[in-house]
């Protein structure tokens, strides 16, 4: 959303709106970007930005979140 703009120089106010996937905690659903912390999976979010005389335009976008590679630990074993 930070390149969201109002053709007319209106202010512009943000809500960001999670539509599906495991429920995360967004650290600012009001700004023009947002953080979250997510498991592997899919999520997607919907953002409507709004200006001063109550026009509004809203995009949904998904983020796929993959599984981070992880190899197993190796054991050595040494017998004296």
């Amino acid at each position: 959303g930070s390149e969201s703009f109002d053709s007319e120089g209106d202010s512009l106010s943000f809500y960001w709106d999670q539509i599906s996937g495991d429920i995360v905690y967004l650290e600012s659903f009001d700004n023009n970007t947002t953080t979250f912390r997510a498991t592997p999976g899919e999520y997607t979010f919907k953002l409507t930005v709004s200006d001063s005389y109550g026009s509004s335009s809203s995009e949904n976008t998904t983020i796929s979140v993959a599984q981070e590679p992880n190899s197993p630990p190796e054991v050595v074993l040494k017998v004296y």
